[in-house]
């Protein structure tokens, strides 16, 4: 399917790389020496929001729960009456749109072309392996170890060699922790 949207991406807009100039682009916040992108500030913090409501909604509300119980026991939620289909679309959407409000957020700081997804895709799964699977709030703080990572290998290593850091260091919780960091 991704392979799909991909290609029709390419027909309909072409390969080029793409961008959104905005007012705040180069805006930035000076705490002592170090400078903020202040999109980056906006795009940390809707995330955070996120991921605080989600975890309410997964925990606190009946829809939330037969969310977790039809991803555990796809049977068992059967069987108590879980119409699991209606709840795998409900969750694929939810996913969905909290990826579309998240693409618009980084799109003042990075390029946007059909093959971007790529670029995420083994750094979120290596944020929701090192998390623990299932585990929304480990893979929120797997995610700034990652970014922590990444930044730190940014000013030692050359190009896109500060991936290796973090490959690196997800390879060593595998050997070490292999159900995540933040498993219980």
């Amino acid at each position: 399917m991704a392979l799909w949207i991909e290609n029709a991406a390419l027909i309909l807009w072409s390969p080029n790389f793409r961008s959104i100039i905005s007012s705040n682009r180069a805006t930035n916040l000076y705490v002592h020496e170090i400078s903020i992108n202040l999109p980056r500030v906006y795009a940390f913090s809707f995330a955070l929001i996120c991921v605080i409501l989600l975890n309410i909604f997964l925990r606190k509300t009946d829809l939330g729960l037969a969310i977790r119980a039809a991803s555990e026991n796809k049977d068992g939620s059967y069987l108590v009456g879980i119409n699991v289909k209606k709840i795998y679309i409900l969750a694929f959407g939810l996913g969905s749109a909290c990826v579309g409000a998240a693409g618009t957020l980084v799109m003042p700081f990075l390029y946007v072309y059909p093959e971007v997804g790529y670029m995420f895709l083994l750094n979120a799964f290596i944020v929701v392996v090192m998390g623990g699977m299932g585990n929304l709030m480990g893979a929120f703080y797997s995610g700034l170890i990652v970014g922590i990572t990444e930044s730190l290998g940014g000013l030692f290593l050359k190009g896109s060699l500060k991936n290796a850091l973090v490959y690196c260091f997800f390879i060593l919780i595998l050997l070490f922790r292999p159900k995540g960091l933040f498993t219980k």
